[in-house]
């Protein structure tokens, strides 16, 4: 998609959908089957499990970690 960030570090999984705007920071792990709406914000060091929704405009802060089947709705930030 267009204005994706993927920066260094990061491992994305199969079937995993970054929209538009979306940004991955450094040392990222992407599970299985996650969508990642435009504009949402990774910031380092995340862990997101398999089957995760992260809404438009979502930000989730450096080194959390998102368990299976979490879904971040539309302007979370997570902590």
């Amino acid at each position: 998609m267009p204005s994706v960030i993927i920066n260094c570090c990061t491992n994305i999984e199969k079937l995993v959908i970054i929209n538009t705007g979306a940004i991955i920071e450094h040392n990222c792990s992407i599970g299985y089957n996650v969508h990642v709406a435009p504009t949402a914000c990774i910031l380092g060091g995340i862990y997101i499990g398999n089957f995760v929704h992260i809404g438009v405009k979502a930000v989730i802060l450096q080194n959390c970690t998102v368990g299976d089947r979490a879904i971040i709705g539309l302007g979370a930030i997570v902590i």
